[in-house]
């Protein structure tokens, strides 16, 4: 994974608060972690999107859940979900809706207990 974000195609929805079972989940599997992560109260689900080469207008489509907190400030180098290898925007974008179901059920880390996917 890049040490590096790639700002140029990525796009975030707004943060959504943590239900208390993903946040328990969260803080029980950073602990051992000495940043701040842990005093994150929101998710972050974005799309990051790559050109499949450098001349290439073909890209392969990212869905990622960071930590975050409610001002918008988030964790990327510490995502908790991570979905590679989408060859469709619009797939990505149904996937960040589902991701958001999740969520908002209180269920993402349930769900998604394997980080990387994909």
């Amino acid at each position: 994974m890049n040490t590096h974000p790639n700002y140029r195609d990525f796009y975030q929805k707004s943060c959504i608060c943590m239900g208390e079972s993903d946040r328990s989940k969260f803080v029980e599997q950073i602990q051992d972690q000495v940043d701040h992560t842990n005093m994150a109260t929101h998710w972050l689900i974005a799309l990051e999107g790559e050109p499949i080469d450098n001349n290439s207008e073909i890209y392969i489509w990212k869905v990622i859940v960071f930590p975050a907190y409610v001002d918008g400030m988030f964790h990327y180098q510490n995502p908790q979900v991570l979905i590679k290898s989408i060859h469709s925007i619009h797939k990505a974008v149904e996937l960040a809706k589902e991701l958001e179901t999740h969520i908002k059920s209180d269920c993402l880390l349930i769900n998604y207990s394997n980080k990387q996917v994909g």
